[in-house]
């Protein structure tokens, strides 16, 4: 008596995931959720180059971008760390109002105002200096005048770009049979196996 038995063995079937990487452009530098372009005067192209608060942000705005908010520590410890010992203008501005009480510091691009930075004494001066920067070589900031010509460098912040994709291999399980293998009785005679290399036994 021929018995015939089928195993079964496990095959992968190699599947791709599309995975979205957010990339920052050229010269943008990339932290968290955002790319940051550090900016000099002398680096802008612009004629004459922006010099103030305002130049500046609107500098930013022209890359769909705006002057940086610093949110939180790390971001400031990222930011810190390439300011190349220049002073900085970023996006900290404050808002008078008809009251004073109503008067405030606020983000140019709407960010929450939850962290802050300032040096000993500051802000001060609040009637005429009403933007911010790092302070050169310091790691700490201070308010002034939005419209003077401070020749300042700044920096820029927008969102990361979903621009380019990866393609990732992952293994996917499956079953398939094997070969079918045959066992051969025979009187007063132990069991053997054979193993056929052909299609299915009938």
């Amino acid at each position: 008596m021929t018995l015939i038995k089928r195993s079964l063995f496990v095959i992968f079937i190699l599947a791709e995931d599309v995975v979205s990487i957010q990339m920052c452009a050229d010269k943008w530098k990339g932290w968290g959720n955002s790319c940051y372009l550090f900016v000099t005067s002398a680096g802008a192209n612009y004629d004459p180059p922006p010099s103030n608060w305002n130049m500046s942000r609107a500098y930013c705005l022209n890359k769909g971008a705006d002057l940086v908010s610093l949110t939180t520590n790390g971001e400031f410890e990222f930011v810190y760390s390439n300011t190349n010992n220049l002073a900085y203008w970023i996006g900290l501005r404050y808002k008078k109002t008809k009251l004073r009480k109503d008067a405030h510091w606020a983000w140019s691009n709407g960010d929450k105002l939850n962290f802050t930075e300032w040096n000993k004494g500051e802000p001060n001066n609040l009637e005429t200096e009403h933007c911010v920067e790092i302070l050169k070589g310091l790691k700490f900031w201070n308010n002034k005048g939005c419209d003077k010509n401070q020749a300042l460098a700044w920096i820029c912040e927008k969102p990361r770009d979903a621009k380019t994709s990866l393609k990732t291999v992952k293994k996917i399980p499956s079953t398939a049979p094997s070969k079918p293998t045959t066992t051969t009785k025979r009187k007063n005679s132990k069991p053997s196996i054979i193993t056929s290399t052909k299609g299915n036994l009938e």
